[in-house]
């Protein structure tokens, strides 16, 4: 979520609200220094993606999705923001699933330690 170099913080946000409640200002928070985090926010993601961009954020912004994160069946999806709408419903993402926006995507190959995490946890389970 931080690195040093490109984010030195983060928020944490819901993407889905009760009925009747207002909804986050995605405006607002594309005006944010560091890293956005959704959750729950894959059902509103074309009203997301879309307001993000409005508020300012570049559509050259990284982007990914985590879908199941730490279950065998996680998938994760890197993009941009502009293409992120797109690319999700082109890989069949649907909840539950978390949405990263910010530059520290772009180091999401280099630290991803899940795969290795999840594959070891799978061969003890079928040994």
């Amino acid at each position: 979520m931080t690195h040093r170099d490109l984010a030195s913080g983060f928020h944490v946000v819901t993407g889905h609200t009760r009925e009747g409640n207002q909804q986050q200002d995605w405006r607002q928070l594309a005006k944010l220094n560091g890293t956005l985090v959704i959750v729950m926010g894959i059902a509103n993601l074309p009203f997301i993606c879309e307001e993000l961009l409005m508020g300012g954020k570049s559509p050259a912004t990284p982007a990914a999705i985590v879908m199941s994160a730490t279950r065998d069946n996680q998938r994760r999806l890197t993009c941009t923001l502009g293409t992120l709408l797109t690319k999700a419903q082109e890989a069949n993402i649907v909840p539950p699933a978390l949405i990263v926006v910010g530059d520290v995507v772009r180091l999401s190959d280099r630290l991803s330690f899940i795969p290795e995490v999840m594959e070891r946890a799978y061969s003890e389970r079928c040994s």
